[in-house]
């Protein structure tokens, strides 16, 4: 059974791009990353490859973090009506 995707408070789904996120980390360790954000580095690698999802204020403060803006690290969805 998978979960339908996550939403913003406005309706518009939200997922992030796993490959943004590993680039803009740079040279900084996942586990640095990780503490910075506030979550496990078990988390953080699931997020990077793409097989677990970050809450969307996760991704704000792994934004936070990076110094980026959060539409950099999310990858955009059409939606099916």
């Amino acid at each position: 059974m998978t979960n339908p995707p996550r939403r913003r408070r406005n309706g518009e789904p939200v997922a992030q791009n796993p490959r943004a996120i590993t680039r803009a980390r740079g040279k900084m360790t996942k586990r640095a990353l990780a503490e910075a954000a506030g979550i496990s580095e078990q988390l953080m690698g699931d997020i990077e490859r793409g097989t677990r999802s970050a809450r969307p204020e996760t991704l704000a403060k792994i934004a936070e973090v990076l110094g980026r803006p959060v539409e950099e690290l999310e990858r955009r969805q059409r939606v099916t009506r």
